[in-house]
């Protein structure tokens, strides 16, 4: 019944509130401490009248077969179509986890200045990466036009980045803490922007997801300036208190009891109280990955460090055993706890033995700290624990590290990359003949993203012919593919090799078709070394 009431009341809202601005639910929107809207320094006159204008009456309209973008009429405002993840720049110094990745880009400049960048992308949900320029404090969501529109909010009630999601296909506005367009501009840009590509999500499998992905926090996001006691009632269930002015709940978010309250003036909904949802305790709930985490870190941050009863390190173990694979986004913070347990309190489990025995232990990084661990303990012996490293290389080896996804801490590349050298290494420390032997199989593989990590940090399970070809393998590679990884790994080995003419001669003209880049740039440093480095040839 609650799902059908939903549904009325979303397919409801998204067309009685069209023209409101329903997302105000944190207030009329305040510049904060977080913004956008900075005028570059070296803005000529009439870029920075541009930017200062908040308010526009004619707008451009740009429309593909995908999206609709609109943005202000004038003549310094250019409208540029990019592809495929070229490169796209922005105001101020960009850190995040944000997939800033994309199939189409439309990129708006003013004199130089980036004025706004809509992104498109294949995808079956938004993004919730970060970006550390200010913090989302509050997501709204609704169905607008058959699609899912999500405005994520900061602490101002300004939106910092909007989303529309769409059948397997994703239109993302960039923060806009990173443009130089005005606040109310942004605004008002992501209110017209449309995705054409519509959703197949229904408002009542909207709300089950919503509730599935986020818990207490999902039907929240739901909540929108303008609703009725009754409608919000309707999305989040019975209230632990009620009056005229204020409607209360109590839930669970990110393994925290929580408060959420909706104010009301006239019986319609004014905005949230505390902006978002509100912890009503500091401490997590007994038995969720966060209260085990806090608890074997405070532990450890003590001098000397607390010893924790059996009972329950057995605990926390079996917590965390069994957010391995139901949940992938707390599979990262579920291994590296059962890593402290493993290196910090010498507790093992059974279970994660026998996982490691059937080779069914993630491969990343934190599983191998664990199969290590688990060695040390030695509740594995090195046998097995040399299988799981070779099957975890063999695993690896025929993915082109060059183009692996990365996560929301780094880059697919760097992950690979550093997962096969801690593999090998670890290998190596009780096996040196099948460390050479998988190290040599990669070299002679046509995957040369393997090949940086071979020529910089295992070149000493190579011989000096081995080392050579490899060399000159990468530095083919590198300039086939513009690839300065495998370029610069051949940087830095050239001058510790002993060229005969044939080579001394190939690697020169290698190095040579090669672009000198700017004076005192990092690759002008690195060519010139390299080719200062070139010794005559060896007439032997």
């Amino acid at each position: 019944m609650k799902t059908f009431l939903n549904l009325l009341l979303l397919s409801s809202l998204s067309v009685t509130q069209a023209s409101e601005h329903w997302w105000k639910v944190n207030g009329p929107p305040t510049t904060g401490n977080y913004a956008g809207g900075n005028t570059p320094e070296d803005a000529t006159d009439a870029l920075t009248k541009f930017l200062q204008q908040k308010e526009w009456t004619e707008w451009e309209t740009y429309e593909d077969e995908l999206v609709k973008i609109q943005y202000p009429k004038h003549p310094l405002l250019e409208l540029e179509v990019r592809k495929n993840n070229t490169s796209i720049r922005v105001e101020g110094g960009v850190c995040t986890t944000v997939d800033n990745s994309f199939q189409n880009a439309y990129y708006l400049t003013a004199d130089g200045a980036t004025y706004g960048v809509f992104l498109l992308q294949a995808s079956d949900w938004f993004d919730d990466g970060v970006c550390f320029c200010g913090p989302m404090v509050h997501h709204v969501k609704r169905i607008e036009n058959s699609n899912i529109v999500r405005f994520s909010l900061l602490p101002g009630g300004a939106v910092k980045k909007a989303q529309i999601l769409g059948d397997k296909l994703r239109l993302m506005a960039f923060e806009w803490t990173h443009l130089a367009c005005p606040r109310e501009v942004y605004e008002e840009m992501v209110e017209r922007m449309e995705l054409k590509i519509k959703s197949k999500h229904t408002p009542a499998t909207l709300s089950s997801e919503l509730e599935k992905r986020y818990n207490f926090d999902g039907p929240t996001r739901l909540i929108h300036v303008g609703m009725t006691p009754e409608q919000t009632i309707s999305l989040l269930g019975k209230p632990v208190k009620k009056t005229a002015e204020e409607i209360t709940w109590h839930g669970v978010s990110n393994d925290y009891r929580v408060s959420f309250t909706t104010v009301f003036k006239e019986n319609r909904l004014t905005h949230i109280k505390d902006n978002s949802i509100r912890a009503l305790s500091d401490t997590a709930i007994e038995g969720t990955l966060t209260w085990a985490t806090d608890l074997l870190e405070e532990a450890q941050e003590q001098d000397p460090p607390t010893t924790i009863a059996p009972a329950t390190l057995d605990k926390i173990s079996e917590i965390s055993l069994a957010a391995i694979h139901p949940d992938p986004s707390q599979s990262w913070r579920a291994l590296h706890l059962l890593e402290l347990l493993a290196e910090n309190h010498n507790h093992s489990n059974p279970q994660i033995k026998q996982l490691i025995l059937e080779n069914k232990l993630p491969t990343d990084s934190l599983g191998l700290r664990i199969v290590n661990a688990y060695c040390d303990l030695k509740a594995i012996n090195i046998k097995q624990k040399e299988t799981w490293i070779i099957q975890a290389i063999q695993d690896l080896a025929p993915i082109n590290a060059f183009k692996a996804k990365g996560s929301a801490f780094s880059s697919g590349y760097t992950e690979k990359s550093s997962l096969m050298n801690d593999l090998l290494t670890s290998l190596s420390q009780s096996n040196q003949k099948a460390t050479k032997i998988w190290a040599k199989k990669l070299a002679n593989a046509n995957n040369p993203s393997w090949y940086p990590i071979l020529l910089e940090e295992q070149h000493d399970l190579f011989n000096e012919k081995e080392i050579t070809t490899l060399t000159l393998k990468a530095l083919k590679h590198g300039k086939k593919l513009e690839n300065g990884s495998l370029i610069y790994a051949a940087f830095e080995t050239i001058p510790k090799l002993k060229l005969n003419a044939t080579q001394h001669k190939e690697i020169s003209d290698l190095l040579d078709a090669l672009p000198d880049g700017q004076k005192e740039s990092d690759w002008h440093k690195a060519l010139m070394k390299a080719k200062q480095s070139l010794a005559p040839p060896s007439t032997t």
